[in-house]
């Protein structure tokens, strides 16, 4: 949300950011599709770094220029994946875990717990 007593300079500037990053990416595509189409080859060094390079750039790039300062903005977690510290509801409050028992499949762990409950 926009306060009035804030500038929007930030915002600006964390969009321009991303925008800035979006033609590294597509740069980063171009080259590494010239460096592939020739002849066939095992992935070298370079074109990797590229790739991943690519993908850090378009995918960070498009997050920041959509949401601009709001990439600061904080989320509630459900208490279920909160840190203890965090959470707003007494470990009483908290849902029962409804998990089954782990039992191990062992072949003769099944026969020594038949013999140990008979006696």
């Amino acid at each position: 949300m926009f306060k009035p007593q804030q500038s929007r300079m930030p915002d600006a500037a964390i969009r321009l950011g991303g925008l800035a990053m979006l033609p590294l990416g597509a740069l980063s595509i171009d080259l590494l599709s010239r460096l592939v189409h020739g002849r066939p080859h095992p992935a070298t060094f370079l074109e990797l770094c590229l790739a991943a390079s690519t993908f850090l750039c378009l995918s960070i790039g498009s997050a920041l220029l959509m949401l601009g300062s709001h990439i600061f903005d904080k989320v509630e977690i459900s208490p279920r994946w909160a840190r203890p510290q965090d959470r707003h509801l007494s470990p009483d409050e908290l849902p029962a875990r409804t998990n089954p028992p782990v039992s191990s499949n062992l072949p003769g762990e099944v026969a020594h717990r038949a013999a140990g409950d008979a006696q």
